[in-house]
């Protein structure tokens, strides 16, 4: 087998490690928001697999391994998102108005994982919760930031603090994750615009949310 086979043969065996990963991650997250993670076991995560217990330790040691890996993926997953938006250079307006509604997006097509994200936080071992922690309030930092942007832009008005209104907002978007519903008569992206309209509807005048904003 020449050097090019053997390469080939090797991103084939990655790829293919890399899907099964995706799977245990989805089934780990539809197990633990379905049962609870405690009540959850490494036995009924293989079964739900179709494989063996023993394979399933072939790609991840452990139950606190599963749990840390999936708030791993929402938080880098949501930080890259909001960070897309931020670079496309919107106003302070269109940018939050963005930011919202693709985290509504997230939310709502992965309303397991974000389950298991906003309910068993208590859960993750203590070795990973404080980093876990930091990177969640590094996200809601940036979020602050282009809130206050707005404020002093004047673009942005709220009867509270820069802090309390983001909360507001971030508050409001990932609740619907509780009560969302598939099939409904909106589309996904009219959904999400639907629902930042609203929570921005308090503090953002239509004029401010100009035509250029990008729209799915």
């Amino acid at each position: 087998m020449s050097v090019r086979q053997r390469r080939s043969e090797s991103l084939k065996v990655q790829q293919k490690v890399q899907a099964r990963r995706r799977e245990i991650y989805a089934a780990a997250a539809e197990l633990f928001s379905t049962h609870g993670y405690r009540a959850a076991s490494m036995r009924e995560l293989a079964a739900a697999l179709g494989m063996s217990k023993a394979s399933l330790y072939h790609y991840v040691q452990s139950k606190e391994e599963l749990l840390t890996l999936l708030y791993t993926e929402v938080i880098a997953e949501n930080t890259a998102i909001m960070q897309a938006v931020i670079d496309l250079g919107l106003s302070a307006a269109e940018t939050l108005r963005e930011v919202l509604v693709q985290r509504v997006l997230y939310t709502i097509t992965r309303q397991r994982l974000l389950r298991v994200f906003y309910e068993e936080e208590l859960e993750l071992p203590p070795t990973v919760s404080g980093p876990m922690r930091q990177e969640r309030q590094h996200y809601e930092h940036t979020l602050l930031s282009v809130v206050q942007r707005g404020l002093d832009e004047g673009v942005l008005t709220s009867p509270v603090s820069a802090q309390m209104t983001a909360n507001i907002l971030l508050g409001a978007v990932n609740w619907t994750y509780r009560w969302y519903k598939a099939g409904g008569p909106l589309r996904a992206r009219e959904f999400a615009e639907g629902v930042a309209d609203t929570a921005m509807g308090g503090i953002v005048s239509p004029s401010a949310l100009t035509a250029d904003l990008v729209r799915g």
